[in-house]
């Protein structure tokens, strides 16, 4: 699979597993909805600020808001690998998953497969079987490099 093309199925992933996380998104009620794909992860001061005060206690759902919002809406990589980096170590499985595909996209396939093993059994826990199947496909991939 081209990289273009691994890029555009985790962000297809990336965003579908952040849809249903729409009771975390405070203070968003009444806005119209985007127009421009980044601007639904866009979050305002007042939300940013909040987000940072519970990913900062350990909520890795806000700190994968956060992640999303300096990838989609901000365009600031570092802050969103920080983010997402918070989020993963949290036991958030879609950022698990994003943090293997972009080691693996990157040159760490050997760390890839740390984070990709971590998204398939917390995602199994979770319940959350798109990030499973994403997760197990990737994984076999990478195991195809390194052999």
């Amino acid at each position: 699979m081209k990289p273009p093309v691994v890029l555009a199925a985790c962000l297809s992933i990336l965003l579908a597993g952040c849809r249903g996380s729409e009771p975390h998104r405070s203070g968003t009620a009444g806005r119209p909805e985007p127009q421009i794909p980044g601007d639904s992860y866009k979050l305002t001061k007042e939300e940013l600020r909040s987000a940072v005060q519970m990913a900062e206690k350990g909520d890795a759902e806000a700190a994968y808001r956060l992640s999303l919002h300096y990838l989609m809406a901000s365009n600031n990589p570092a802050q969103h690998r920080r983010w997402l980096e918070v989020s993963a170590k949290g036991g958030h499985p879609p950022a698990q998953y994003s943090m293997g595909y972009f080691l693996n996209m990157y040159g760490k396939p050997e760390e890839a497969r740390v984070w990709l093993r971590m998204a398939i059994e917390s995602g199994t826990r979770a319940g959350d079987q798109r990030t499973v199947v994403a997760a197990e496909g990737l994984l076999a991939e990478v195991d195809r490099v390194l052999r």
